[in-house]
Parts: C-alpha cells; sequence; structure tokens
C-alpha cells in the first residue's frame, strides 16, 4: 500500500466515529421532532365533561427518601373535586407511616387512609403491597403513582380528559426527570435516559 491510501485509509477510520455521531444526532433530533409533532399533544379540558369522576391514588410506600414528603405532599394539594389517596407500606415498622399521619394531620380534609401490609399469595411486591388498598377503592378510576413522583392538578386533569374516551380505557405517562442532589439522583437520572431502565417511576391511570 503506498503513502496516499494509507493517508486515506486513516482519514476514513477517523472519520467513521465522527459519521456515527452525526448520525445518531440526526436521529436524536428527528424524534424529538416527531414526538413533538404526532405524539403528545396536552388535552382540552373542555373534554373532560360537566362531572369530574372521582379518583383513587393508589400510593405504594417503602422507606424514606430526601424528596418523599414534597412528592407525597404535591397529592394532597391536588385541586381536584372528589378524589381519595391510599397509602400502602408492607409493614408496620416503615418510617413512611410517620409521614403519612404527618400529612394527615395537616390536611384533615383531604381523604387519605393507610393500609399495612399486602396479599398473600402474590409474588410481585408491589402488587403485593397495593392490593389491599385496591380492594378497598372507592371510585372506579384509579391512579398507581409511585413514591416517586410528584403530582400536579395538570396533569391528573390531562390524563382524566384522555380517558374520557370510550376508546381508551388506561393512560400512561412517563414522567420527566428533575434535578436532585446527591449520587443517587443522579444514577437515576442516567438510568431514565437507557431504553430499557432498570427501575423507573410509574404513574397510570385507569378504569376498573
Amino acid at each position: 500500500m503506498d503513502e496516499v491510501a494509507q493517508y486515506y485509509l486513516i482519514l476514513v477510520v477517523a472519520l467513521l466515529p465522527w459519521i456515527s455521531y452525526a448520525f445518531v444526532a440526526t436521529f436524536f433530533f428527528l424524534s424529538i421532532f416527531y414526538g413533538r409533532c404526532r405524539l403528545y399533544h396536552p388535552s382540552d379540558s373542555q373534554n373532560i365533561g360537566d362531572e369530574l369522576p372521582g379518583i383513587t391514588i393508589l400510593k405504594p410506600l417503602m422507606g424514606i427518601d430526601p424528596y418523599l414528603e414534597s412528592n407525597l405532599e404535591s397529592h394532597f394539594t391536588l385541586q381536584y373535586p372528589k378524589f381519595e389517596i391510599l397509602a400502602c407500606v408492607a409493614d408496620d415498622q416503615d418510617p413512611a407511616i410517620t409521614l403519612v399521619h404527618r400529612l394527615q394531620e395537616r390536611y384533615p380534609l383531604v381523604d387519605c387512609r393507610l393500609f399495612i401490609g399486602g396479599k398473600d399469595g402474590i409474588v410481585n411486591p408491589l402488587i403485593h403491597n397495593m392490593s389491599p388498598a385496591y380492594e378497598s377503592s372507592k371510585y372506579d378510576v384509579v391512579w398507581v403513582s409511585t413514591s416517586r413522583i410528584k403530582a400536579s392538578t395538570e396533569i391528573l386533569l390531562d390524563m382524566v380528559s384522555k380517558l374520557n374516551s370510550h376508546k381508551v380505557a388506561l393512560v400512561h405517562q412517563m414522567p420527566f426527570t428533575t434535578d436532585q442532589e446527591g449520587l443517587a439522583a443522579a444514577i437515576e437520572k442516567v438510568d431514565r435516559l437507557n431504553v430499557a431502565p432498570i427501575s423507573d417511576g410509574r404513574i397510570f391511570i385507569y378504569i376498573v
């Protein structure tokens, strides 16, 4: 191989990473553009109807983290006419129980109940934890919101509006990741960027 051919070969090898990066970046921005144009549009609140359905919020809890109180309190402050919060813990020694009691005292007008223990025969720990509360729910529309979700009235109204269609029985939203301090928060934020995340905050609403 002559000297000129070697230079061209080195040039091609050097350009390959940049070409790959350009391809990925182009695909990334095209995905964002397509998603904004086609995949998600906020619902018109007028489509909800005159009477909002009652909502049961299932809140499975386990342990305490620095943002649990603010996340949980955001559900107590929802501006929605008719909802209940069913907090679920696996055992009576869970430190989240104290937090739930504190929020119950702070917001006495909010319908909140605490369920301790799960239902035997269910292998999945999350479902095992929520089952007693689910069976005691008052309303036909159930919102499953794990401990890392920070709620807002806008989110709830948007989900209820989408659920109002006769073609829809389940609404799922991918939560946004906010900047938080600490190594665990940094790892979680990177984890949510993966195609198949190891763990994820869950937020979905459905008709029983």
